[in-house]
């Protein structure tokens, strides 16, 4: 990946993650992966990146793990790079992974303090996000619930 792609993945990530005012940091985070999950093919161009380190170290850092909470970016693509067999239905199997192992902190940073703050209410929102993510993806008879 270009440079700048790296750096800004890079910066982000540190923004999400960052341990300020809980409330406010709720706000940033969601504006963050409100807008990323609004490009174009942003979840179908992460997972056909050919160098694996490549897109594996995009894939996990906190700004893609965030994003993935968004239902915007579960999209027809994921279902035509699944018909398409052979590497991109691989990628699409790698994507439902990601999926299947966020947890609390994908959502709301990796400071402790965040979670600390919100100790009464993770669990909920952190259901809510990631059963909206999982109901998106179900809609489609190609994927079988696990």
């Amino acid at each position: 990946t270009p440079p700048l792609v790296d750096f800004c993945f890079a910066t982000l990530s540190l923004i999400i993650n960052r341990d300020t005012d809980p409330k406010q940091q709720s706000l940033i985070r969601t504006a963050i992966s409100d807008n990323l999950a609004n490009i174009p093919y942003f979840l179908k161009s992460i997972l056909l990146i050919s160098d694996d380190a490549t897109r594996s170290s995009l894939i996990s850092t906190s700004l893609f793990r965030r994003t993935t909470f968004n239902p915007r970016t579960v999209s027809h693509d994921i279902i035509s790079m699944l018909r398409r067999r052979g590497l991109h239905a691989r990628r699409v199997v790698d994507y439902l992974e990601v999926v299947s192992s966020l947890s609390p902190k994908d959502y709301y940073g990796r400071s402790s303090s965040s979670l600390r703050h919100r100790r009464g209410h993770v669990m909920e929102e952190f259901e809510e996000s990631f059963g909206n993510v999982c109901r998106c993806i179900e809609q489609y008879e190609e994927v079988i619930p696990s």
